[in-house]
């Protein structure tokens, strides 16, 4: 791995997970919308020249966007979609907040690819429209995890096969799912 990068990071929980197995000097991006879990993810990670922070959606357009704010998951149920079988599956998470977020495409942002070959997205639901905005940035990764759903948990998000199916079309291939949440899961997609 060379380059990890971070789409929908909370409090980076993938580097503190990851960072145990792997070397030290691999490059990190991270992008987090919400201006206080962006402060508080920047709190926890160490100030180092390989890692980035952007505190920005990722999506398939550019300007501000509207987000569905929690405060009971520690904002990690927060989606730029409309919650809908989430708020019975999980209704101990209200929906308390709406916040303004400044959203881009992860190709209109500066950075080296070649430094990049992994990337993770958990966009609550948003991963179909990230990945639209991100085709030529998806030509250097390798492995991709992505959470996927079966059932419409936000309004309007994408199912696992138009996630499976866009991403063949860019060269990854799905690899293996993990149903975490029964009806949600994380998928591993690899470079064909």
């Amino acid at each position: 791995m060379k380059g990890f990068v971070d789409i929908g990071s909370h409090y980076a929980e993938e580097y503190f997970d990851l960072k145990p197995q792997i070397r030290d000097h691999i490059n990190w991006i991270f992008f987090e919308p919400v201006k206080s879990t962006y402060d508080e993810m920047c709190r926890r990670l160490p100030q180092a020249s390989n890692i980035k922070t952007h505190n920005i959606a990722l999506g398939n357009m550019t300007g501000e966007i509207e987000m569905f704010t929690e405060s009971h998951n520690k904002g990690q149920s927060s989606s730029i979609l409309k919650p809908k079988i989430h708020l019975e599956q999980y209704p101990m998470i209200v929906f308390n907040g709406r916040t303004k977020v400044k959203i881009d495409k992860l190709d209109n942002i500066e950075y080296d690819r070649n430094l990049y070959d992994v990337m993770h997205i958990d966009v609550q639901g948003y991963e179909l429209e990230v990945l639209k905005g991100a085709i030529n940035s998806l030509a250097n990764i390798n492995i991709l995890t992505c959470e996927v759903n079966k059932e419409e948990l936000y309004e309007g998000c994408p199912m696992i096969g138009d996630i499976t199916d866009f991403l063949y079309k860019c060269g990854l291939r799905l690899f293996s799912i993990n149903w975490i949440g029964g009806n949600w899961g994380d998928a591993t997609y690899k470079r064909l």
